[in-house]
């Protein structure tokens, strides 16, 4: 069921927000740095790109189709030499 792009990206903006506010706080505390800072926030620009082309429907997302399965083995049943009838 394909995602209103109205509702991805308000979701996403949501989801920057709030990883902009958790990254803030650790380079403020210095566990994260501020190059670590623009390269994680460069890599959600281009995630929210991706998705924005996805809802506007300029990219397609497709899977590989699974691999064909090997048949399964000859089974031989031994055959007893009476008749069922």
């Amino acid at each position: 069921m394909p995602i209103h792009p109205e509702h991805l990206s308000r979701y996403f903006d949501r989801l920057c927000d709030d990883l902009h506010e958790k990254w803030d706080s650790q380079v403020d505390a210095g566990t994260l740095t501020d190059n670590a800072l623009h390269f994680r926030l460069s890599r959600l620009e281009e995630i929210g790109a991706i998705l924005r082309s996805l809802a506007e429907g300029q990219a397609v997302l497709s899977y590989k189709p699974k691999p064909p399965r090997e048949p399964a083995p000859l089974i031989r049943l031994p055959w007893t030499g009476q008749d069922d009838g």
